[in-house]
């Protein structure tokens, strides 16, 4: 597809619009990919449409562009710290895909509930005093 219909796919999809010199800077700025066929027949797909979705709803959430920039590089994915010592780890394909919360959410509390919990108590052999040596036995 050409600039102007991929535009036009996006323009559907949402009321913040994108403008040719937009997709250019963003494209120079390596959060979506080059298009294949050179410049004057450039031509764009389901990848371009895909990243600049991604854009727009990391926009959304108020991502700035060079943290945009790092998360389309990082190869694990998007840590996002919780709580001290505690990070959700969210893989970019993930990031505004639409996906139910729900069941992650419940999943996350098992884990963590899991995780979290206190270790079992001892067992009353295992909290005995160690028995002491017996002294009939103990003298020659």
């Amino acid at each position: 597809m050409t600039l102007a219909e991929l535009i036009a796919r996006l323009q559907d999809e949402s009321d913040l619009p994108f403008t040719p010199r937009q997709v250019r800077f963003l494209i120079s700025s390596e959060v979506c990919p080059k298009p294949g066929g050179g410049r004057k027949f450039a031509e764009y797909g389901e990848k371009h449409l895909k990243a600049l979705r991604e854009y727009r709803r990391l926009r959304e959430m108020d991502f700035s562009l060079a943290a945009i920039r790092q998360l389309r590089k990082a190869k694990a994915g998007f840590p996002r710290p919780i709580a001290d010592g505690i990070t959700l780890v969210i893989e970019r394909e993930r990031l505004a895909s639409g996906e139910p919360v729900e069941p992650l959410v419940e999943k996350v509390r098992e884990v963590l509930t899991e995780a979290l919990a206190p270790s079992a108590a001892p067992s009353a052999t295992e909290t005995a005093a160690p028995a002491a040596p017996d002294s009939e036995g103990d003298s020659p």
